[in-house]
Protein backbone atom coordinates (compact mmCIF):
# COMPACT_ATOMS: atom_id res chain seq x y z
CA UNK A 1 0.00 0.00 0.00
CA UNK A 2 1.31 3.41 -1.05
CA UNK A 3 0.46 4.83 1.91
CA UNK A 4 10.23 16.17 22.64
CA UNK A 5 8.09 18.66 21.88
CA UNK A 6 5.92 18.66 25.06
CA UNK A 7 3.34 21.36 25.70
CA UNK A 8 3.40 22.05 29.41
CA UNK A 9 0.17 23.96 29.63
CA UNK A 10 -2.87 21.65 29.58
CA UNK A 11 -5.12 24.09 27.71
CA UNK A 12 -2.57 24.52 24.91
CA UNK A 13 -2.29 20.76 24.52
CA UNK A 14 -6.08 20.41 24.38
CA UNK A 15 -6.29 23.11 21.70
CA UNK A 16 -3.78 21.28 19.50
CA UNK A 17 -5.65 18.01 19.95
CA UNK A 18 -8.88 19.70 18.90
CA UNK A 19 -7.28 21.11 15.72
CA UNK A 20 -5.90 17.70 14.74
CA UNK A 21 -9.25 16.03 15.44
CA UNK A 22 -11.03 18.51 13.14
CA UNK A 23 -8.47 17.84 10.38
CA UNK A 24 -8.70 14.06 10.70
CA UNK A 25 -12.50 14.15 10.76
CA UNK A 26 -12.61 16.21 7.59
CA UNK A 27 -10.35 13.67 5.82
CA UNK A 28 -12.18 10.54 6.96
CA UNK A 29 -14.49 8.41 4.84
CA UNK A 30 -17.63 6.40 5.58
CA UNK A 31 -16.11 2.98 4.96
CA UNK A 32 -16.92 -0.07 7.06
CA UNK A 33 -14.14 -2.06 8.66
CA UNK A 34 -14.50 -4.82 6.05
CA UNK A 35 -14.36 -2.32 3.16
CA UNK A 36 -11.30 -0.63 4.67
CA UNK A 37 -9.58 -4.00 5.01
CA UNK A 38 -10.40 -4.93 1.40
CA UNK A 39 -9.06 -1.59 0.15
CA UNK A 40 -5.92 -2.13 2.20
CA UNK A 41 -5.47 -5.52 0.48
CA UNK A 42 -5.98 -3.86 -2.90
CA UNK A 43 -3.42 -1.16 -2.08
CA UNK A 44 -0.99 -3.89 -1.00
CA UNK A 45 -1.58 -5.72 -4.30
CA UNK A 46 -0.95 -2.52 -6.28
CA UNK A 47 2.24 -1.91 -4.29
CA UNK A 48 3.34 -5.50 -5.04
CA UNK A 49 2.67 -5.21 -8.78
CA UNK A 50 6.35 -4.86 -9.79
CA UNK A 51 7.08 -8.27 -8.25
CA UNK A 52 3.88 -9.79 -9.70
CA UNK A 53 4.66 -8.47 -13.19
CA UNK A 54 8.25 -9.63 -12.87
CA UNK A 55 7.01 -13.20 -12.28
CA UNK A 56 4.65 -12.91 -15.28
CA UNK A 57 7.46 -11.63 -17.49
CA UNK A 58 9.58 -14.60 -16.40
CA UNK A 59 6.72 -16.98 -17.34
CA UNK A 60 6.35 -15.25 -20.71
CA UNK A 61 10.07 -15.56 -21.35
CA UNK A 62 9.94 -19.30 -20.58
CA UNK A 63 7.13 -19.71 -23.13
CA UNK A 64 9.12 -17.78 -25.73
CA UNK A 65 12.14 -20.00 -25.10
CA UNK A 66 9.88 -23.04 -25.38
CA UNK A 67 8.48 -21.83 -28.73
CA UNK A 68 12.00 -21.63 -30.17
CA UNK A 69 12.71 -25.20 -29.12
CA UNK A 70 9.61 -26.65 -30.87
CA UNK A 71 10.13 -28.23 -34.29
CA UNK A 72 6.65 -29.22 -35.45
CA UNK A 73 4.14 -26.58 -36.63
CA UNK A 74 1.39 -27.94 -34.40
CA UNK A 75 3.66 -27.92 -31.33
CA UNK A 76 4.84 -24.38 -32.07
CA UNK A 77 1.24 -23.31 -32.72
CA UNK A 78 0.26 -24.62 -29.26
CA UNK A 79 2.95 -22.51 -27.57
CA UNK A 80 1.95 -19.44 -29.63
CA UNK A 81 -1.62 -20.00 -28.50
CA UNK A 82 -0.50 -19.95 -24.87
CA UNK A 83 1.51 -16.78 -25.47
CA UNK A 84 -1.50 -15.10 -27.11
CA UNK A 85 -3.71 -15.99 -24.11
CA UNK A 86 -1.07 -14.63 -21.72
CA UNK A 87 -0.67 -11.36 -23.64
CA UNK A 88 -4.27 -10.54 -24.71
CA UNK A 89 -5.16 -8.75 -21.46
CA UNK A 90 -1.59 -7.69 -20.70
CA UNK A 91 0.04 -6.27 -23.85
CA UNK A 92 -2.19 -6.33 -26.93
CA UNK A 93 0.55 -5.50 -29.47
CA UNK A 94 2.38 -8.68 -28.46
CA UNK A 95 -0.91 -10.61 -28.51
CA UNK A 96 -1.48 -9.33 -32.07
CA UNK A 97 2.00 -10.51 -33.06
CA UNK A 98 1.31 -14.05 -31.81
CA UNK A 99 -2.15 -14.09 -33.40
CA UNK A 100 -0.48 -13.40 -36.78
CA UNK A 101 2.21 -16.03 -36.13
CA UNK A 102 -0.57 -18.49 -35.33
CA UNK A 103 -2.38 -17.58 -38.54
CA UNK A 104 0.78 -18.07 -40.64
CA UNK A 105 1.41 -21.51 -39.12
CA UNK A 106 -2.26 -22.48 -39.49
CA UNK A 107 -2.34 -21.52 -43.16
CA UNK A 108 0.94 -23.37 -43.81
CA UNK A 109 -0.54 -26.46 -42.21
CA UNK A 110 -3.84 -26.14 -44.15
CA UNK A 111 -5.75 -27.04 -40.95
CA UNK A 112 -9.14 -25.27 -41.14
CA UNK A 113 -9.74 -25.55 -37.40
CA UNK A 114 -6.40 -23.87 -36.61
CA UNK A 115 -7.05 -21.18 -39.26
CA UNK A 116 -10.43 -20.35 -37.69
CA UNK A 117 -8.87 -20.29 -34.21
CA UNK A 118 -6.12 -17.92 -35.37
CA UNK A 119 -8.62 -15.63 -37.15
CA UNK A 120 -10.74 -15.44 -33.99
CA UNK A 121 -7.67 -14.43 -31.95
CA UNK A 122 -6.74 -11.81 -34.56
CA UNK A 123 -10.29 -10.42 -34.53
CA UNK A 124 -10.17 -10.28 -30.70
CA UNK A 125 -6.87 -8.38 -30.69
CA UNK A 126 -7.94 -5.95 -33.46
CA UNK A 127 -11.16 -5.16 -31.64
CA UNK A 128 -9.35 -4.53 -28.34
CA UNK A 129 -6.87 -2.12 -29.95
CA UNK A 130 -9.59 -0.22 -31.81
CA UNK A 131 -8.43 -1.26 -35.28
CA UNK A 132 -12.05 -1.76 -36.25
CA UNK A 133 -11.73 -1.81 -40.05
CA UNK A 134 -9.29 -4.74 -39.99
CA UNK A 135 -11.30 -6.36 -37.19
CA UNK A 136 -14.46 -6.25 -39.35
CA UNK A 137 -12.50 -7.57 -42.36
CA UNK A 138 -11.29 -10.47 -40.24
CA UNK A 139 -14.84 -11.05 -38.97
CA UNK A 140 -16.12 -11.25 -42.54
CA UNK A 141 -13.33 -13.61 -43.63
CA UNK A 142 -14.30 -16.29 -41.12
CA UNK A 143 -16.25 -19.22 -42.58
CA UNK A 144 -18.70 -20.03 -39.78
CA UNK A 145 -19.45 -23.45 -41.29
CA UNK A 146 -15.91 -24.54 -40.35
CA UNK A 147 -16.20 -23.50 -36.69
CA UNK A 148 -16.40 -26.03 -33.89
CA UNK A 149 -19.08 -25.49 -31.18
CA UNK A 150 -16.58 -23.85 -28.82
CA UNK A 151 -15.26 -21.70 -31.67
CA UNK A 152 -18.81 -20.63 -32.55
CA UNK A 153 -19.35 -19.49 -28.99
CA UNK A 154 -16.11 -17.50 -29.20
CA UNK A 155 -17.07 -16.12 -32.60
CA UNK A 156 -20.47 -14.79 -31.55
CA UNK A 157 -19.11 -13.54 -28.25
CA UNK A 158 -16.40 -11.54 -30.07
CA UNK A 159 -18.89 -10.39 -32.72
CA UNK A 160 -21.11 -9.00 -29.98
CA UNK A 161 -18.17 -7.22 -28.39
CA UNK A 162 -16.83 -5.82 -31.71
CA UNK A 163 -20.12 -4.33 -32.91
CA UNK A 164 -20.98 -3.04 -29.43
CA UNK A 165 -17.67 -1.18 -29.53
CA UNK A 166 -18.37 0.14 -33.02
CA UNK A 167 -21.75 1.49 -31.95
CA UNK A 168 -20.17 3.25 -28.93
CA UNK A 169 -17.91 5.31 -31.20
CA UNK A 170 -18.72 8.94 -31.90
CA UNK A 171 -19.65 9.71 -35.50
CA UNK A 172 -20.82 6.16 -36.27
CA UNK A 173 -21.68 5.94 -40.02
CA UNK A 174 -25.09 5.20 -41.48
CA UNK A 175 -24.37 1.50 -41.07
CA UNK A 176 -25.26 1.79 -37.36
CA UNK A 177 -28.52 -0.05 -37.96
CA UNK A 178 -26.61 -2.86 -39.61
CA UNK A 179 -24.21 -3.01 -36.66
CA UNK A 180 -27.16 -3.19 -34.29
CA UNK A 181 -28.68 -6.08 -36.22
CA UNK A 182 -25.38 -8.00 -36.15
CA UNK A 183 -24.99 -7.30 -32.45
CA UNK A 184 -28.53 -8.44 -31.58
CA UNK A 185 -28.17 -11.51 -33.80
CA UNK A 186 -24.90 -12.48 -32.07
CA UNK A 187 -26.50 -12.05 -28.66
CA UNK A 188 -29.44 -14.19 -29.71
CA UNK A 189 -27.15 -16.96 -30.94
CA UNK A 190 -25.16 -16.82 -27.73
CA UNK A 191 -28.36 -17.14 -25.72
CA UNK A 192 -29.43 -20.15 -27.81
CA UNK A 193 -26.03 -21.83 -27.47
CA UNK A 194 -25.55 -21.22 -23.77
CA UNK A 195 -24.93 -24.19 -21.51
CA UNK A 196 -26.05 -23.07 -18.04
CA UNK A 197 -23.93 -25.78 -16.45
CA UNK A 198 -20.69 -24.44 -17.96
CA UNK A 199 -18.65 -21.45 -16.89
CA UNK A 200 -19.25 -19.71 -20.24
CA UNK A 201 -22.98 -20.29 -19.77
CA UNK A 202 -22.79 -18.74 -16.32
CA UNK A 203 -20.93 -15.73 -17.75
CA UNK A 204 -23.59 -15.37 -20.43
CA UNK A 205 -26.61 -15.73 -18.12
CA UNK A 206 -25.15 -13.40 -15.52
CA UNK A 207 -24.10 -10.83 -18.14
CA UNK A 208 -27.65 -10.78 -19.54
CA UNK A 209 -29.04 -10.36 -16.04
CA UNK A 210 -26.59 -7.48 -15.50
CA UNK A 211 -28.18 -5.62 -18.44
CA UNK A 212 -31.70 -6.36 -17.25
CA UNK A 213 -32.30 -9.57 -19.25
CA UNK A 214 -32.71 -12.15 -16.53
CA UNK A 215 -33.06 -12.83 -12.80
CA UNK A 216 -30.31 -10.83 -11.10
CA UNK A 217 -30.77 -12.40 -7.65
CA UNK A 218 -30.63 -15.94 -9.06
CA UNK A 219 -27.44 -15.07 -10.96
CA UNK A 220 -25.90 -13.61 -7.78
CA UNK A 221 -26.52 -16.90 -5.97
CA UNK A 222 -25.12 -18.96 -8.87
CA UNK A 223 -21.98 -16.82 -9.04
CA UNK A 224 -21.49 -17.01 -5.27
CA UNK A 225 -21.85 -20.79 -5.37
CA UNK A 226 -19.16 -21.04 -8.06
CA UNK A 227 -16.85 -18.64 -6.18
CA UNK A 228 -17.15 -20.76 -3.03
CA UNK A 229 -17.18 -24.29 -4.47
CA UNK A 230 -15.62 -24.32 -7.95
CA UNK A 231 -11.95 -25.16 -7.36
CA UNK A 232 -11.17 -24.99 -11.09
CA UNK A 233 -11.71 -21.22 -11.24
CA UNK A 234 -8.59 -19.25 -12.10
CA UNK A 235 -7.91 -15.84 -10.55
CA UNK A 236 -8.93 -14.28 -13.89
CA UNK A 237 -12.23 -16.17 -13.84
CA UNK A 238 -12.86 -14.94 -10.30
CA UNK A 239 -12.14 -11.36 -11.37
CA UNK A 240 -14.81 -11.64 -14.11
CA UNK A 241 -17.37 -13.27 -11.79
CA UNK A 242 -16.82 -10.69 -9.06
CA UNK A 243 -17.16 -7.93 -11.67
CA UNK A 244 -20.48 -9.26 -13.01
CA UNK A 245 -21.73 -9.92 -9.47
CA UNK A 246 -20.95 -6.33 -8.51
CA UNK A 247 -23.17 -5.06 -11.32
CA UNK A 248 -25.91 -7.50 -10.29
CA UNK A 249 -25.78 -6.19 -6.72
CA UNK A 250 -26.16 -2.70 -8.18
CA UNK A 251 -29.30 -3.81 -10.04
CA UNK A 252 -30.91 -5.19 -6.86
CA UNK A 253 -30.01 -1.99 -4.99
CA UNK A 254 -27.34 -3.44 -2.65
CA UNK A 255 -24.73 -0.74 -3.20
CA UNK A 256 -22.52 -1.78 -0.28
CA UNK A 257 -22.09 -5.33 -1.61
CA UNK A 258 -21.65 -3.98 -5.12
CA UNK A 259 -18.79 -1.85 -3.77
CA UNK A 260 -17.05 -4.61 -1.77
CA UNK A 261 -17.47 -7.13 -4.63
CA UNK A 262 -15.89 -4.70 -7.09
CA UNK A 263 -12.91 -4.42 -4.73
CA UNK A 264 -12.58 -8.23 -4.85
CA UNK A 265 -12.61 -8.09 -8.66
CA UNK A 266 -9.91 -5.41 -8.71
CA UNK A 267 -7.72 -7.42 -6.30
CA UNK A 268 -7.98 -10.46 -8.59
CA UNK A 269 -7.22 -8.37 -11.71
CA UNK A 270 -4.13 -6.83 -10.11
CA UNK A 271 -2.95 -10.22 -8.81
CA UNK A 272 -3.32 -12.08 -12.15
CA UNK A 273 -1.89 -9.67 -13.41
CA UNK A 274 -3.84 -8.14 -16.30
CA UNK A 275 -3.63 -4.58 -17.58
CA UNK A 276 -6.89 -4.47 -19.51
CA UNK A 277 -9.37 -4.36 -16.66
CA UNK A 278 -12.58 -2.50 -15.91
CA UNK A 279 -12.85 -3.20 -12.20
CA UNK A 280 -10.26 -0.69 -11.00
CA UNK A 281 -11.57 2.36 -12.85
CA UNK A 282 -15.20 1.48 -12.07
CA UNK A 283 -14.16 1.12 -8.44
CA UNK A 284 -12.62 4.58 -8.75
CA UNK A 285 -16.01 5.93 -9.83
CA UNK A 286 -17.64 4.28 -6.78
CA UNK A 287 -15.01 5.79 -4.47
CA UNK A 288 -15.59 9.18 -6.05
CA UNK A 289 -19.31 8.95 -5.30
CA UNK A 290 -18.43 8.03 -1.71
CA UNK A 291 -16.17 11.05 -1.32
CA UNK A 292 -12.79 9.28 -1.31
CA UNK A 293 -11.37 11.55 -4.03
CA UNK A 294 -7.69 10.87 -3.43
CA UNK A 295 -7.97 7.08 -3.66
CA UNK A 296 -10.32 7.38 -6.65
CA UNK A 297 -7.75 9.53 -8.46
CA UNK A 298 -4.95 7.13 -7.62
CA UNK A 299 -6.90 4.10 -8.90
CA UNK A 300 -8.04 5.71 -12.14
CA UNK A 301 -4.51 6.97 -12.76
CA UNK A 302 -3.26 3.38 -12.31
CA UNK A 303 -5.93 2.12 -14.72
CA UNK A 304 -5.01 4.69 -17.33
CA UNK A 305 -1.33 3.83 -17.04
CA UNK A 306 -2.17 0.13 -17.51
CA UNK A 307 -4.27 0.80 -20.58
CA UNK A 308 -1.51 2.89 -22.15
CA UNK A 309 0.88 -0.01 -21.62
CA UNK A 310 -1.51 -2.58 -23.05
CA UNK A 311 -2.86 -0.20 -25.77
CA UNK A 312 -6.48 -1.13 -25.08
CA UNK A 313 -7.92 1.99 -26.70
CA UNK A 314 -11.56 0.93 -26.32
CA UNK A 315 -11.17 0.88 -22.55
CA UNK A 316 -9.41 4.25 -22.65
CA UNK A 317 -12.57 5.85 -23.99
CA UNK A 318 -14.47 4.67 -20.91
CA UNK A 319 -11.81 6.12 -18.61
CA UNK A 320 -11.71 9.38 -20.53
CA UNK A 321 -15.39 9.93 -19.70
CA UNK A 322 -14.84 9.89 -15.94
CA UNK A 323 -11.17 10.95 -15.69
CA UNK A 324 -11.80 14.73 -16.05
CA UNK A 325 -14.47 14.62 -13.33
CA UNK A 326 -12.28 12.74 -10.85
CA UNK A 327 -9.17 14.74 -11.77
CA UNK A 328 -11.08 18.01 -11.29
CA UNK A 329 -12.41 16.85 -7.94
CA UNK A 330 -8.92 15.69 -6.97
CA UNK A 331 -7.44 19.10 -7.79
CA UNK A 332 -10.25 20.81 -5.87
CA UNK A 333 -9.63 18.52 -2.90
CA UNK A 334 -5.91 19.22 -2.98
CA UNK A 335 -6.60 22.95 -3.08
CA UNK A 336 -9.03 22.59 -0.19
CA UNK A 337 -6.48 20.49 1.70
CA UNK A 338 -3.87 23.17 1.03
CA UNK A 339 -6.15 25.86 2.44
CA UNK A 340 -6.92 23.72 5.49
CA UNK A 341 -3.22 23.04 5.93
CA UNK A 342 -2.46 26.76 5.79
CA UNK A 343 -5.13 27.41 8.43
CA UNK A 344 -3.75 24.56 10.52
CA UNK A 345 -0.21 25.87 10.18
CA UNK A 346 -1.39 29.33 11.23
CA UNK A 347 -3.15 27.89 14.27
CA UNK A 348 -0.13 25.76 15.12
CA UNK A 349 2.06 28.86 14.80
CA UNK A 350 -0.17 30.69 17.28
CA UNK A 351 -0.12 27.69 19.61
CA UNK A 352 3.66 27.46 19.21
CA UNK A 353 4.11 31.14 20.13
CA UNK A 354 1.91 30.65 23.19
CA UNK A 355 3.79 27.47 24.05
CA UNK A 356 7.16 29.23 23.70
CA UNK A 357 5.90 32.04 25.94
CA UNK A 358 4.66 29.54 28.49
CA UNK A 359 7.93 27.64 28.32
CA UNK A 360 9.91 30.87 28.82
CA UNK A 361 7.77 31.79 31.84
CA UNK A 362 8.14 28.36 33.39
CA UNK A 363 11.85 28.30 32.55
CA UNK A 364 12.39 31.63 34.28
CA UNK A 365 10.47 30.51 37.35
CA UNK A 366 12.29 27.19 37.32
CA UNK A 367 15.65 28.99 37.33
CA UNK A 368 14.59 30.92 40.41
CA UNK A 369 13.46 27.74 42.13
CA UNK A 370 16.67 25.95 41.10
CA UNK A 371 18.79 28.82 42.44
CA UNK A 372 16.93 28.74 45.78
CA UNK A 373 17.26 24.96 45.93
CA UNK A 374 21.01 25.15 45.25
CA UNK A 375 21.43 27.67 48.10
CA UNK A 376 19.48 25.41 50.45
CA UNK A 377 21.46 22.38 49.31
CA UNK A 378 24.75 24.20 49.95
CA UNK A 379 23.57 25.29 53.40
CA UNK A 380 22.47 21.74 54.19
CA UNK A 381 25.75 20.37 52.89
CA UNK A 382 27.78 22.71 55.07
CA UNK A 383 25.63 21.97 58.10
CA UNK A 384 25.95 18.24 57.47
CA UNK A 385 29.72 18.58 57.06
CA UNK A 386 30.03 20.65 60.20
CA UNK A 387 27.90 18.16 62.08
CA UNK A 388 29.99 15.26 60.78
CA UNK A 389 33.20 17.06 61.76
CA UNK A 390 31.80 17.79 65.21
CA UNK A 391 30.82 14.17 65.58
CA UNK A 392 34.25 13.11 64.41
CA UNK A 393 35.92 15.57 66.78
CA UNK A 394 33.80 14.35 69.67
CA UNK A 395 34.63 10.76 68.76
CA UNK A 396 38.36 11.52 68.64
CA UNK A 397 38.21 13.39 71.92
CA UNK A 398 36.37 10.52 73.56
CA UNK A 399 38.93 8.02 72.34
CA UNK A 400 41.91 10.15 73.35
CA UNK A 401 40.47 11.06 76.74
CA UNK A 402 39.90 7.41 77.46
CA UNK A 403 43.36 6.50 76.20
CA UNK A 404 44.90 9.38 78.18
CA UNK A 405 43.23 8.24 81.41
CA UNK A 406 44.42 4.66 80.82
CA UNK A 407 47.97 5.82 80.05
CA UNK A 408 48.09 8.08 83.11
CA UNK A 409 46.78 5.36 85.36
CA UNK A 410 49.26 2.85 83.93
CA UNK A 411 52.13 5.34 84.15
CA UNK A 412 51.38 6.14 87.82
CA UNK A 413 51.33 2.44 88.59
CA UNK A 414 54.70 1.88 86.89
CA UNK A 415 56.25 4.95 88.60
CA UNK A 416 55.05 3.67 91.96
CA UNK A 417 56.46 0.23 91.15
CA UNK A 418 59.78 1.84 90.12
CA UNK A 419 59.79 3.86 93.36
CA UNK A 420 59.31 0.65 95.39
CA UNK A 421 62.13 -0.97 93.44
CA UNK A 422 64.51 1.91 94.24
CA UNK A 423 63.45 1.87 97.92
CA UNK A 424 64.25 -1.84 98.07
CA UNK A 425 67.72 -1.21 96.59
CA UNK A 426 68.33 1.60 99.07
CA UNK A 427 67.47 -0.64 102.02
CA UNK A 428 69.26 -3.79 101.00
CA UNK A 429 72.20 -2.59 98.97
CA UNK A 430 74.83 0.08 98.95
CA UNK A 431 74.54 3.66 97.84
CA UNK A 432 76.56 2.78 94.73
CA UNK A 433 73.93 0.27 93.67
CA UNK A 434 71.23 2.89 94.13
CA UNK A 435 73.21 5.44 92.09
CA UNK A 436 73.76 2.88 89.35
CA UNK A 437 70.02 2.14 89.16
CA UNK A 438 69.23 5.86 89.00
CA UNK A 439 71.76 6.41 86.19
CA UNK A 440 70.30 3.60 84.02
CA UNK A 441 67.97 4.68 81.10
CA UNK A 442 66.36 1.30 80.66
CA UNK A 443 63.26 2.34 82.58
CA UNK A 444 62.79 5.48 80.46
CA UNK A 445 63.50 3.59 77.23
CA UNK A 446 61.00 0.89 78.11
CA UNK A 447 58.39 3.47 79.06
CA UNK A 448 58.93 5.36 75.80
CA UNK A 449 58.49 2.17 73.77
CA UNK A 450 55.29 1.38 75.63
CA UNK A 451 54.11 4.96 75.18
CA UNK A 452 54.77 4.97 71.42
CA UNK A 453 53.14 1.53 71.07
CA UNK A 454 50.08 2.84 72.88
CA UNK A 455 50.08 6.01 70.73
CA UNK A 456 50.31 3.99 67.51
CA UNK A 457 47.48 1.68 68.50
CA UNK A 458 45.24 4.57 69.57
CA UNK A 459 45.95 6.61 66.43
CA UNK A 460 45.44 3.69 64.03
CA UNK A 461 42.23 2.75 65.81
CA UNK A 462 40.89 6.20 64.94
CA UNK A 463 42.45 6.43 61.43
CA UNK A 464 42.90 2.82 60.23
CA UNK A 465 43.62 3.90 56.62
CA UNK A 466 46.10 6.62 57.56
CA UNK A 467 49.16 4.97 55.96
CA UNK A 468 47.30 4.10 52.76
CA UNK A 469 45.84 7.60 52.35
CA UNK A 470 49.21 9.19 53.08
CA UNK A 471 50.77 7.00 50.37
CA UNK A 472 48.18 8.30 47.93
CA UNK A 473 49.54 11.84 48.52
CA UNK A 474 53.20 11.04 47.71
CA UNK A 475 55.15 9.56 44.82
CA UNK A 476 55.45 5.79 44.50
CA UNK A 477 59.15 5.57 45.40
CA UNK A 478 58.56 7.43 48.68
CA UNK A 479 55.61 5.38 49.88
CA UNK A 480 55.58 3.40 53.18
CA UNK A 481 55.03 -0.32 53.63
CA UNK A 482 51.37 -1.00 54.39
CA UNK A 483 51.84 -4.62 55.50
CA UNK A 484 52.40 -3.75 59.18
CA UNK A 485 49.17 -1.98 60.11
CA UNK A 486 49.72 -1.97 63.93
CA UNK A 487 52.74 0.31 64.45
CA UNK A 488 54.19 3.50 62.98
CA UNK A 489 57.81 4.47 62.44
CA UNK A 490 59.19 7.84 63.55
CA UNK A 491 58.55 9.48 60.15
CA UNK A 492 54.92 8.32 60.13
CA UNK A 493 54.50 9.54 63.74
CA UNK A 494 55.58 13.03 62.63
CA UNK A 495 52.67 13.19 60.19
CA UNK A 496 50.31 11.45 62.61
CA UNK A 497 50.95 14.35 65.02
CA UNK A 498 50.40 16.84 62.16
CA UNK A 499 47.07 15.06 61.46
CA UNK A 500 46.18 15.62 65.14
CA UNK A 501 46.88 19.34 64.76
CA UNK A 502 50.42 19.50 66.28
CA UNK A 503 52.39 21.35 63.61
CA UNK A 504 55.16 22.99 65.65
CA UNK A 505 58.42 21.16 64.88
CA UNK A 506 59.79 21.87 68.40
CA UNK A 507 56.79 20.25 70.07
CA UNK A 508 56.96 17.30 67.65
CA UNK A 509 60.72 16.92 68.40
CA UNK A 510 60.09 16.93 72.17
CA UNK A 511 57.29 14.37 71.78
CA UNK A 512 59.39 12.00 69.65
CA UNK A 513 62.71 12.61 71.44
CA UNK A 514 64.33 13.79 68.21
CA UNK A 515 66.15 16.94 67.22
CA UNK A 516 64.26 19.81 65.62
CA UNK A 517 66.45 19.56 62.50
CA UNK A 518 65.57 15.87 62.12
CA UNK A 519 61.88 16.67 62.28
CA UNK A 520 62.36 19.51 59.77
CA UNK A 521 64.20 17.21 57.36
CA UNK A 522 61.35 14.66 57.56
CA UNK A 523 58.81 17.31 56.71
CA UNK A 524 60.85 18.73 53.79
CA UNK A 525 61.45 15.26 52.36
CA UNK A 526 57.75 14.45 52.37
CA UNK A 527 56.77 17.79 50.84
CA UNK A 528 59.27 17.17 48.02
CA UNK A 529 57.69 13.78 47.24
CA UNK A 530 54.12 15.13 47.31
CA UNK A 531 51.96 14.64 44.24
CA UNK A 532 50.13 17.91 44.92
CA UNK A 533 51.51 21.43 45.45
CA UNK A 534 54.19 21.40 48.18
CA UNK A 535 52.48 24.10 50.23
CA UNK A 536 49.21 22.14 50.15
CA UNK A 537 50.65 18.81 51.28
CA UNK A 538 50.31 19.15 55.04
CA UNK A 539 46.81 20.61 54.69
CA UNK A 540 45.82 17.44 52.81
CA UNK A 541 47.44 15.35 55.57
CA UNK A 542 45.24 17.14 58.09
CA UNK A 543 42.17 16.09 56.01
CA UNK A 544 42.97 12.35 56.08
CA UNK A 545 40.04 10.38 57.47
CA UNK A 546 37.63 13.33 57.48
CA UNK A 547 34.02 12.70 56.44
CA UNK A 548 33.23 14.26 53.03
CA UNK A 549 29.70 15.08 51.76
Amino acid sequence: MTKHFTIINYKLRQLLYTILLILLTSCGGNLTRKESELLRQLDDSIAARPAIEQRKEADLQRLKNLSRSQHGDVARYSVYDRLFAAYINYEIDSAMQYARLKLDLARDSGNDSLICDALLDKMNAMSATGVYVEAVDTYESIDTTLLSPSQKWQYFNQTYGLFSALMSQKGVPVSADKYLQIKVSALRRLYEMRDTASLDGLFMTASLAAVGEGDARHSIIKIQHNLEHNDSLTIHHRAILYYIQSHLYGIVGDDDRAFSTMIHSAICDISTPVREHKSLYELAAMLYSRGDIERAYRYIDTSLDDLFKTKAYLQMQSIEEIMPTIAGAYRAKKENDRRRMNILLALISVVSVLAVGACYFFYREKRKVDASRRVLEEINRRLSLANAQLNESDHVKELYVGQYINMCSSYLSRVDKYRTHLLSIARSKSVDALLSALKSRSFVTSELQDFYQSFDESFLAIYPNFVHELNMLISEESRFNEDNCKTLNTELRVFALIRLGITDSTKIAEFLRRSVSTIYNYRVKMRNSALCQRDQFEEKVKSIGKTEL
